[in-house]
């Protein structure tokens, strides 16, 4: 059986400001409390409302109030407001702590649906999406909406990804069709072009390449090495040059006087530095006669004054001596690496052959020296092999280049081609194995949007048969009614509400009704899903909300709670 209320106590709440005390017959099924207004009748909703839904009952959702400033009675401190409820022989208390209701009991305390005045035309006039949201309340599928949310965005995300995976292979076929037509279409089809070009070794057209930059490498470095040799002998011989003309000079300055004679000049310079070391010398150290250093350095140095000319060339013989030497070394080292960039080039042409232009014959015997075991006796013969040679194998430079640009060409093409084949191949498995997919996200998101269609309008036809018995039973006889929950087949979570007028069918009540029938009509859609909802423990309260009806239908109205 239905727990009953029994007793209610409020103090500092509200408009209570002393403590108030109501005792109720349990034995009634309804419990009427009457009074003038300001009586304090919504404080005793509030106050249930307090202890069964911890909420602030009519204050909640108020602009500029606060629970813990404002549902205290005028006065009194938030922690001398208290309500007791006691329902079944269980007792439950509530007070208010930071603002918040704390309820404490030995069991779970029962519910209330509460339809105050102020809520009582909020379901009608809202908007359908806000009208289905608040049925939501009643009609529990949030877990299967989120469910097919979830159905729904991978079914949106496998769309998505076939039309990416359609796009990428539409451009790769364009790109390639591209590709084709540029070769002069030399297939019956791009795809089957790319097919058999797909199959070509680009290892080894890439291998060719290389090949053939080596080669050009060494076409370079071989005609830097030439340039450099010479460079070398232009510098040899100017050095050679420069070193005759010097001697010349030293021979008519010896040719002047035979005391002026180049090695006795240096005698002469040696022994000048031995006296002038030695001051105190008797004896010379040559013939170990007796000797003045005085005297003896005067002497030598008006002799050595007397063939000055000749020390100054023997000066400049002995300094083009030495860069001749450096430049004659500069040019065999010229040499050398001459030698060894033309025989590079050379074992790498011949290694290299077949890319060799047709009807470019190499005589390679022709260059014994170059390819043999070079003495350095022979060395100016080797470079002068590979200096013939490359002048030999210059023009085919030239052809190198082009073949370089055209494997180049063919790697690019290559590379293209599969990389697109790759792509078209790659998109098309792709598309096989999303698109049964997608079929079968589609199916099941169309399976269960149905399901859970079915289900919720079963539930509202439950709802609106029970509102459309509630409803007449209210305003018999009368030509409005027949009122229906609709859902919207073509917007998710959109709830209609439709009825009938005079002759007219399937019309908005909120267009057509008087105030006092869509209040009748607030109170049955409230009375229809607290009956479908509500448990044993649960209080239906209403609060104000007959004011714009008639004494009949008031009447009837008292007779439909009763029933």
């Amino acid at each position: 059986m239905a727990k009953k209320l029994q007793n209610l106590r409020i103090k500092s709440f509200r408009g209570a400001t002393s403590q108030v005390d109501f005792s109720f017959d349990s034995e009634k099924p309804v419990i009427l409390i009457f009074g003038e207004n300001g009586t304090g009748k919504s404080t005793i909703v509030d106050a249930i409302d307090f202890v069964c839904n911890q909420n602030g009952g009519s204050l909640a959702g108020r602009q500029e109030t606060n629970l813990k400033k404002h549902l205290p009675s005028l006065g009194a401190p938030a922690a001398g407001l208290s309500v007791v409820l006691e329902c079944g022989g269980s007792t439950w208390s509530a007070s208010l702590d930071s603002a918040k209701p704390v309820v404490k009991g030995s069991t779970v305390c029962p519910d209330a649906a509460i339809l105050r005045r102020s809520k009582l035309l909020e379901f009608i006039d809202e908007a359908p999406a806000g009208r289905y949201k608040a049925l939501a309340a009643f009609i529990d599928v949030a877990k299967v909406e989120k469910s097919e949310q979830s159905l729904r965005d991978a079914r949106n995300n496998s769309t998505n990804e076939i039309d990416s995976a359609t796009q990428a292979k539409a451009g790769a076929v364009s790109d390639l069709d591209l590709a084709w037509k540029a070769e002069g279409c030399p297939a019956p089809g791009a795809v089957q072009w790319a097919q058999e070009k797909a199959s070509d070794d680009l290892d080894t057209l890439v291998k060719a390449q290389n090949e053939i930059i080596a080669i050009l490498t060494a076409f370079g470095q071989a005609r830097h090495a030439e340039i450099a040799r010479g460079t070398s002998e232009s510098e040899w011989v100017a050095a050679e040059a420069a070193l005759e003309s010097v001697r010349q000079e030293l021979h008519a300055a010896e040719s002047e006087s035979a005391a002026a004679e180049s090695q006795l000049l240096e005698i002469l310079g040696q022994a000048q530095i031995y006296i002038e070391a030695h001051p105190d010398l008797a004896l010379c150290p040559v013939c170990e006669r007796p000797i003045d250093p005085a005297e003896l350095r005067t002497r030598i140095i008006a002799r050595r004054e007397m063939a000055r000319a000749v020390e100054e060339a023997s000066a400049k013989v002995r300094q083009a001596q030495q860069i001749a030497g450096k430049r004659r070394t500069a040019l065999d080292s010229s040499e050398e690496h001459v030698i060894r960039e033309g025989r590079k080039l050379g074992e790498l042409v011949r290694a290299s052959e077949a890319a060799v232009p047709q009807g470019q014959v190499v005589i390679w015997s022709a260059y014994p020296l170059l390819f043999g075991q070079v003495d350095p006796n022979v060395r100016r013969p080797a470079a002068e092999e590979a200096g013939l040679m490359l002048e030999r194998l210059g023009p085919l430079d030239v052809s190198y280049e082009a073949a370089r640009d055209s494997l180049g060409k063919d790697i690019a093409n290559l590379k293209n081609i599969q990389t697109l084949s790759r792509k078209i191949a790659e998109q098309a498995k792709r598309l096989e194995e999303l698109q049964p997919l997608h079929q079968r996200l589609d199916r099941a998101l169309q399976i269960m949007e149905g399901k859970r269609r079915r289900y919720v309008e079963d539930i509202l036809d439950s709802i609106t048969n029970r509102i459309g018995v509630l409803y007449l039973r209210l305003h018999p006889d009368e030509k409005v009614g027949n009122i229906r929950f609709l859902l919207d087949p073509d917007k998710r979570g959109s709830l209609s509400i439709r009825g009938s007028f005079e002759t007219q069918t399937d019309i908005p009540p909120q267009a057509y009704y008087s105030e006092s029938h869509l209040d009748t009509l607030g109170i049955c859609i409230f009375l229809a899903l607290a009956e479908r909802y509500a448990s044993e423990d649960t209080f239906i309260v209403l609060d104000d909300v007959l004011t714009s009806t008639d004494q009949g239908h008031l009447d009837r109205f008292i007779e439909l709670i009763h029933d």
